[in-house]
């Protein structure tokens, strides 16, 4: 069971279940953030700063270069995070943990805002939980203010990755779990647990 700071969780919560995400799927969620952090900076250097490249071939080069270096840069990051990641399932709420030997709470939503609960699984038996929830209002507000950040390029890329819609509610996942079909379970049997009243 994964050692999450005492602090992070409420009155009348208990860890359900914990663990760690393995590393291809994290990586390749790096790799593709970086290859198009990459692109766009190049872009931004041609059009803004003026880097001299009198041909296409030449943009082109220079656009597959930094995607290229983007990509590697970003799986690498990926990897050196996946130390500090872990994931888990409490009474009350699904968590996304963030430490190392001890684990703080990064982001989180609460049971009552689930709408659906779906495994993507491989032959290995690893594979994705992907989780579909309603926003909260100051989430909304986040949203509607302008404020998007990683956690909405996150959520991009489960989509993409899932075929997942746009429209309605947001979705998050617990990405490569190792034996993903228990966790499921347990997923399934917390979410009929009797539930203290929310904070």
């Amino acid at each position: 069971m994964t050692a999450i700071e005492q602090g992070d969780l409420w009155p009348e919560e208990d860890v359900v279940w914990s663990g760690f995400p393995t590393a291809k799927p994290m990586m390749w969620w790096g790799a593709r953030t970086g290859f198009a952090s990459g692109i766009g900076l190049w872009v931004a250097l041609v059009i803004y700063v003026g880097v001299p490249s009198d041909t296409i071939l030449e943009i082109g080069v220079g656009l597959l270069s930094f995607g290229i270096v983007g990509a590697i840069v970003g799986a690498i990051a990926a990897r050196v995070l996946l130390r500090r990641t872990a994931y888990a399932v409490t009474n009350r709420r699904i968590l996304f943990l963030i430490g190392r030997s001890h684990y703080t709470v990064g982001r989180w939503f609460g049971l009552q805002g689930l709408e659906g609960v779906r495994v993507v699984e491989r032959s290995d038996g690893s594979g994705d939980i992907v989780f579909t929830r309603s926003k909260a209002e100051i989430e909304k507000f986040w949203r509607t203010a302008g404020e998007g950040g990683t956690s909405d390029r996150f959520a991009d890329f489960i989509r993409k990755r899932l075929g997942v819609s746009r429209a309605g509610s947001d979705v998050d996942a617990f990405l490569g779990i190792p034996d993903v079909q228990h966790v499921r379970k347990t997923i399934d049997r917390v979410l009929t647990f009797p539930r203290p009243p929310a904070s």
